[in-house]
This record gives C-alpha cells, sequence and structure tokens, in this order.
C-alpha cells in the first residue's frame, strides 16, 4: 500500500446497520437475545434522559409565563429593570408584558411536545439539535418583535442582543459540523494522523498496537467533546476509572482500538467506510503493531 494516502472505499449504509449503545457499551455474549434485551433497555433509558431535558426546561419557561407581571417586571425583566423610573414610562409595559407571558407559555409546551416527539420518532441526535437551535431561534424572533415595545433610545440594546445571538447560532452551526463531518483516519510516512479537533498525528514509535476490537469500555460520563447519540468525540471516563478517547464517527462495533506507548487509549469508528477495511489498511502498511 502507498504510504501518505488514504484508500477511499465503497461507502456502505450504516444506518440500517445495528449499533451497539454508547451509554455502557455491551460486550458480545453468547445469547443474542440478552444482548439485544440489553441494547433496547439502554435506548430506553437514554431516551427517558432526553424526555426529562426538554421537560425540565419546558416547565422553567412555563413558570416564568405564570410568575411575571407588571408589578414585577421592574425586578424581574432584563433591560427594563436597569432603567430609571422616567424611562420605564415610556416602555409600552401593559402590551410588553402579555407578550412575554404568551412567548413563554408556547416555548416551553412546544420545547415539551415538539422535544420528545423528536426523542422518540428520529432519535437522540434530532433531538439535541432541536434543544441547541430551537431556543436561540425562538429568543431571536423574540428581540426582534419586542422592540416596538420599547422607546427609540433603548432599541440599540435590541441590535446589540440580535447580533450576539446570530453570533451564537454561528457557533453552534460549526460546532455541530465539526461533530458531525467524518473524521478519517489516514496513513502517511511512519505516522497515523487521526482527523478532527480530538485526533492527533502518531508517530509509528509513540504505538504500541492497533487492534480491531468487538468490546467497547463501560462508559461512565464524558470530560470534555461531543455526546450526540450517535456520534461522539473526545475524552471520556470508564466506569472503571480510565480515561480514554473516542472518535465515533458512528457509534458500533468493530472498532479500532489505538494503544499508544504513553498509556492513551483510542478507540474509532468510521460511518463512510467499513471500520474492518481501515484496520486492513493499517495492518498492510504497519504489520509491527497490528494485533493479531
Amino acid at each position: 500500500m502507498e504510504h501518505g494516502a488514504y484508500v477511499q472505499t465503497p461507502e456502505v449504509d450504516t444506518d440500517n446497520q445495528k449499533t451497539d449503545s454508547y451509554r455502557g457499551f455491551v460486550t458480545p455474549c453468547a445469547s443474542a437475545v440478552k444482548k439485544d434485551e440489553i441494547l433496547i433497555l439502554e435506548a430506553l433509558l437514554q431516551k427517558r434522559s432526553n424526555d426529562l431535558r426538554f421537560i425540565g426546561l419546558g416547565l422553567l419557561l412555563i413558570l416564568i409565563s405564570q410568575i411575571i407581571n407588571v408589578d414585577n417586571a421592574k425586578f424581574m425583566l432584563s433591560g427594563y429593570n436597569m432603567m430609571s423610573e422616567e424611562n420605564r414610562k415610556k416602555v409600552d409595559i401593559h402590551n410588553l408584558v402579555p407578550y412575554i407571558r404568551k412567548f413563554h407559555l408556547f416555548l416551553g409546551i412546544s420545547l415539551i411536545a415538539i422535544g420528545v416527539n423528536l426523542t422518540w420518532l428520529f432519535g437522540t441526535l434530532a433531538a439535541t439539535l432541536f434543544l441547541a437551535f430551537y431556543p436561540v431561534l425562538a429568543y431571536l424572533h423574540f428581540t426582534i418583535a419586542t422592540r416596538k415595545f420599547y422607546p427609540t433610545f433603548h432599541r440599540k440594546w435590541h441590535w446589540v442582543t440580535i447580533v450576539l445571538l446570530v453570533a451564537v447560532l454561528a457557533f453552534l452551526g460549526y460546532l455541530f459540523y465539526a461533530a458531525l463531518r467524518e473524521d478519517r483516519i489516514i496513513i502517511a510516512n511512519n505516522t497515523l494522523v487521526v482527523e478532527g479537533q480530538y485526533g492527533d498525528e502518531i508517530a509509528l514509535q509513540d504505538i504500541r498496537s492497533v487492534s480491531l476490537v468487538d468490546t467497547l469500555p463501560s462508559i461512565a460520563g464524558k470530560n470534555d467533546g461531543f455526546d450526540l447519540g450517535t456520534v461522539m468525540k473526545g475524552n471520556f471516563r470508564t466506569s472503571d476509572g480510565r480515561q480514554v478517547k473516542l472518535i465515533f464517527n458512528a457509534v458500533r462495533t468493530p472498532c479500532i482500538r489505538i494503544e499508544l506507548a504513553s498509556g492513551e487509549t483510542i478507540y474509532y469508528t468510521s460511518k463512510k467506510v467499513e471500520t474492518e477495511t481501515i484496520y486492513d489498511q493499517i495492518r498492510g502498511a504497519f504489520p509491527e503493531i497490528a494485533a493479531e
């Protein structure tokens, strides 16, 4: 095999392939039925956890809609609470407060209804994207719509808020793009390059072994990185206290395990290319580090 090149193989449809649960990875067991039951249970627990996030945030927004009124707005309403009494009289507070109440009531109910349904119909990734973007877009609309209730001199602060919210949307878009794009393994001259934010350029002498494994670590939590249900990238903790790096473009087995001389362990899977094919390329290029 020619070094310094990534061999592109026909893409495979992984959407229809069975994937292992990412929360407490399970090892292949003798009973396929038992393993399926564990995977189904873990998937249900993960979805219930997502439901609680949507319900908790939605109830908080509904609570805000019920608490705020004209009398306490001077304490609760950001911006308005910093104004002088003279400037407050210039704000159409009697129409602003009902709008705020209706907005937060609708946002809370829709967050729960849409979020829970997305989780169960389309999975964790769709629900996570919704949770990240929907509230920001909603508050962007809210900021634009409430400008009419404020005097002209105060509207410049609305533009500041609008610019900040657009910047947040752009930042979120970049984060999700970085998380969801395929991070490849590239074989270079005496080097193994793992692409992406959490990847690395690893010299051959720093690699103790590379193996293809069906047994995945039991993940207890995330230190930093992305955990989007079907995609996991970053530094994670195992249930036995070990620190591992996961570059899972798709959570499934088998996966490639790279053990470094430093003691660090990296687990890798591809979504576009069969992981076994990538391992065969590594074994062909660097047979001295490939585990049998």
